[in-house]
């Protein structure tokens, strides 16, 4: 077996070691150079001979070979090679815009042709690869071949070792210039720019970078205080910009990206450059390096030259500019100084080749969809544009239609289903006999029936969410009703006290006493206070105070009603009963019909010379006499102390208002029984609390923060009772008040109304008469709001809000105005409102229809009638003389 083996490998070895026969042809000439100044890359190659039939190749060595060609410098004043090939795509249409499209060095491969839009902050890898020759990095030799970032050396041969010392000699020592260095470490700088350092005139190989990642950043700018490079808060990208006669990286991370800023140059610059600090942390250090010639003192002035600008036009004839000026020591001086040198060109022509004629679509904005939702259409401008050396101008479309498909012009927008009212079922009854009301939910829904805010549907109008309803009607039940026990006419040995009982249903409809005689009526009078009085003592010194009630320490208010009566109110701070004018409705219990009610109620009575009277009292077997104008109180007989509880535990008030907590203590407060009022445990403050003669507490006026509960102690020896009373403080505002508005006769007319606050009841008046929601025609909504629908001629006037709780209002008034209908029967009667009449004792009615005043609603009010009818053009009358 071992010798089968051993033959065949004898007869196999010289297959296996017979060469294959692949080899190379010549290599073929070189291409065209891919640039035509500035280092381009001619390419040559050569192809590979083969016998083998796999497709596979077995030539060894590279199929393409590059040299370096077009070495020249190009042109002062061309554009950047990199970004001459971004310009290419310049007005192309992109994501429907149009955009100017600039050099953008901050992506990782180098020689990809990534572009950023001018003012915008995102790139786009436009190519792959960018243009063979294109440098790799600004101011560094090496240069893309094939989409490689390769090493050019100083000698313009590729991977060749032989580079550019930092006194831009190629192959040179460093000898012939000297190193500038060091860190600027300064701290404390304010927030913004900050100087630190000036590069003069010839430096080259400059380096600047901050030695951590900061906040910071750097700038440059030029002795005259033009920035070149982040001036005015405006901070860049990554770029190369021309500064100074050379070409300056500015590198940044991107967005959230963490790395040190840097500035490099290859030089040399031709003018001076101020380096700045943006501070907005502390300075972490900036390192710098650049190199000058040896021997390169300057004495005297000279002229100091900046880059050329962006030549201002790309191809025709433009023109590029720069700044020029004097300068010594890197300072400016004004030019006169410099006046025996040669001043350098401060303007020169640019891109004088004739301008190609090209041809593409240029598109406008679209404009404002048809509509906002259910699908509309939009439409925007579409030309062909021709740009020769002459300008642009519009050309037919077929010129272009060659080139490119015509963008659309026409588009549909707004496709989302619009949004609508949806309602609920109504609801129940909300009494099962008479009249009552049902009541549904009303939603503003958008696309796919998901609830969405009101003001989405504020088009259209809003289907009520109330309505009356009327079930049978109710069996009304007669009985004895029973109101409270008055006041008892004696304080001590049997007074008496009546109440009021009558024979009424639910509705306290009045019904013969026959109705009810078939259960006893309640007494209508009883006996009260049976305990003894008690008799003034020996050592009975005083008599007891007059106490004034709480209620003659409210303050007077009118009511939000307009039926208005005269009435007096009791002024504690003028210990005076005042005259006002009250409403009808919603006031308090600081009112009065006339003044000696007032008086009466509130006044403390006090004795005078004239009223002094004698009164005896007995001592034992002797009888003494006390004069009563010396006389104030009387001690009482026991020895302790209580608080009234049959007072209310909750006060009620509102913000501005001033209320009475009541804590009415017997014995009343003297030297011997102390009342204390506290909040959490700590004394009130005197400031807007003021104790009255009976304990009792007056607060205001009143803020939000008064809302808690209060703790009212009394205390007499060694005796103490106390109270707890809840003081609750709320605010009525109208955050939504009504507006003037005019409207068509026929139309709706809404008037919104919506108020803070809790408990609070709305009600609307027109012209002082209030105003009754019928369910059909008038609506009050939920949050206030008037709706007038089917508006008519006789519906013009001032319509006022008023908002109450409790005894406290505010209201807002609005005009409305009424349009005549030009259709046919627009001057209808629709008839004068019952209660509606003039009062002729009180104002000549025509002479007000006459003088056009039936808009005020003082005049309106006088004559009701004549005013409605020459509103419903029932009556038309001249203008005077």
């Amino acid at each position: 077996m071992l010798l089968v083996l051993t033959a065949l490998q004898l007869l196999l070895t010289p297959v296996l070691l017979q060469r294959s026969g692949d080899h190379w042809e010549a290599w073929g000439p070189y291409g065209e150079c891919s640039r035509t100044c500035g280092t381009g890359v001619a390419v040559r190659t050569r192809r590979c001979i083969t016998q083998r039939t796999d497709g596979g190749l077995n030539c060894v060595g590279p199929a393409q070979s590059y040299h370096i060609c077009s070495t020249q410098q190009c042109p002062e004043g061309s554009k950047d090679f990199r970004e001459e090939q971004c310009s290419q795509f310049d007005g192309n249409d992109f994501q429907g815009r149009l955009y100017k499209w600039l050099p953008y060095y901050g992506a990782e491969n180098p020689c990809e042709l990534n572009c950023i839009p001018r003012g915008e902050n995102f790139f786009y890898r436009h190519r792959s690869a960018v243009v063979d020759g294109t440098p790799c990095h600004p101011g560094r030799k090496d240069i893309c071949v094939d989409g490689v970032c390769k090493r050019l050396g100083c000698d313009n041969k590729l991977d060749s070792s032989v580079q550019e010392d930092p006194c831009l000699q190629c192959g040179g020592n460093s000898q012939s210039c000297y190193v500038v260095k060091g860190t600027f470490s300064e701290q404390g700088l304010p927030t913004g720019y900050n100087q630190m350092f000036i590069i003069p005139v010839g430096a080259s190989s400059i380096s600047i970078r901050e030695t951590v990642a900061t906040r910071n950043y750097l700038a440059v700018k030029n002795l005259r205080g033009e920035y070149y490079l982040n001036g005015h808060w405006v901070i860049e990208f990554s770029r190369a910009t021309p500064v100074a006669g050379t070409v300056l990286y500015y590198q940044r991370g991107a967005e959230g990206e963490a790395v040190p800023e840097a500035i490099t140059g290859r030089g040399p610059t031709t003018e001076p450059l101020v380096l700045e600090l943006i501070s907005q942390e502390p300075n972490q250090g900036v390192e710098f390096e650049y190199y000058l010639p040896n021997g390169r003192s300057r004495e005297g002035y000279y002229w100091s030259y900046g880059s050329w600008s962006a030549c201002s036009k790309e191809c025709s004839a433009g023109y590029q500019s720069r700044l020029v000026f004097c300068a010594i020591d890197n300072e400016a001086y004004p030019d006169y100084l410099c006046a025996s040198l040669p001043r350098p060109a401060d303007n020169r022509t640019c891109n004088e080749p004739e301008c190609p004629e090209t041809r593409r679509w240029k598109v406008g904005e679209w404009n404002q969809c048809s509509v906002t939702c259910g699908g509309g259409s939009q439409v925007r401008t579409v030309e062909c544009v021709s740009h020769d050396a002459s300008g642009p101008r519009v050309v037919e479309d077929g010129q272009c239609e060659s080139y490119a498909q015509r963008p659309l012009s026409l588009q549909n927008c707004n496709m989302q289903q619009c949004s609508q009212y949806s309602t609920s079922a109504w609801s129940q009854c909300s009494v099962t006999c008479g009249d009552g009301q049902q009541t549904r939910e009303v939603m503003c829904v958008g696309a796919g029936g998901v609830r969405v805010g009101d003001h989405a549907c504020r088009t259209l109008l809003k289907p009520p969410h109330i309505q009356p309803c009327q079930m049978s009607p109710c069996q009304r039940r007669v009985r004895w009703h029973v109101g409270d026990w008055g006041m008892c006419s004696k304080s001590c040995e049997s007074g008496l006290r009546e109440r009021q009982v009558i024979c009424s249903d639910a509705q306290r409809t009045l019904y013969g006493v026959e109705h009810c005689s078939t259960h006893q009526k309640p007494a209508t009078v009883e006996s009260c206070n049976t305990q003894p009085c008690y008799r003034p003592q020996v050592s009975a010194m005083f008599v007891c105070p007059a106490q004034r009630s709480a209620t003659c320490y409210l303050p007077h208010t009118a009511g939000p009603c307009s039926d208005w009566t005269p009435r007096y109110y009791y002024d504690n701070a003028r210990d005076h009963c005042e005259h006002y004018w009250y409403g009808g409705c919603h006031g308090n219990s600081n009112n009065f019909m006339s003044r000696e009610d007032c008086l009466r109620f509130c006044q403390i009575t006090t004795t005078s010379s004239r009223g002094s009277r004698i009164i005896p009292a007995v001592t034992g077997n002797r009888t003494q006499t006390w004069d009563m104008r010396r006389i104030f109180t009387v001690p009482w007989t026991d020895v302790g102390v209580s608080i009234d509880k049959s007072d209310p535990s909750t006060v009620e008030g509102r913000v501005g208002q001033t209320v009475v907590m009541p804590c009415r203590v017997t014995p009343p407060p003297s030297s011997t029984v102390v009342v204390e009022w506290r909040r959490d445990g700590t004394p009130l403050s005197p400031s807007r609390h003021l104790q009255q003669p009976d304990g009792s507490l007056l607060v205001g006026p009143l803020t939000m923060q008064d809302s808690g509960w209060l703790l009212c102690v009394a205390t007499r020896e060694r005796e103490r009772d106390h109270r707890y009373i809840y003081l609750s403080v709320s605010d009525v505002r109208i955050t939504t008040a009504p507006n003037n508005v005019q409207v068509p006769q026929g139309s709706t007319a809404q008037l919104p109304c919506v108020v803070s606050g809790d408990n609070v009841n709305v009600g609307w008046s027109r012209n002082g008469v209030p105003v009754r929601p019928d369910g059909r025609r008038i609506h009050v909504s939920a949050d206030g709001s008037l709706i007038l629908n089917s508006v008519q001629l006789a519906d013009e006037g001032t319509y006022t809000c008023n908002a109450y709780a409790g005894t406290y209002s505010v209201s807002a008034t609005a005009e409305v105005r009424v349009t005549r209908s030009s259709q046919p029967g627009a001057g209808t009667d629709f008839g004068v409102p019952t209660g509606c009449v003039d009062q002729p004792e009180l104002a000549n009615c025509k002479l007000i229809v006459y003088a056009r005043l039936c808009s005020s609603q003082y005049y309106s009010s006088f004559c009701c009638e004549s005013c409605t009818r020459y509103a419903q053009g029932l009556d038309t009358f001249g203008l005077i003389g």
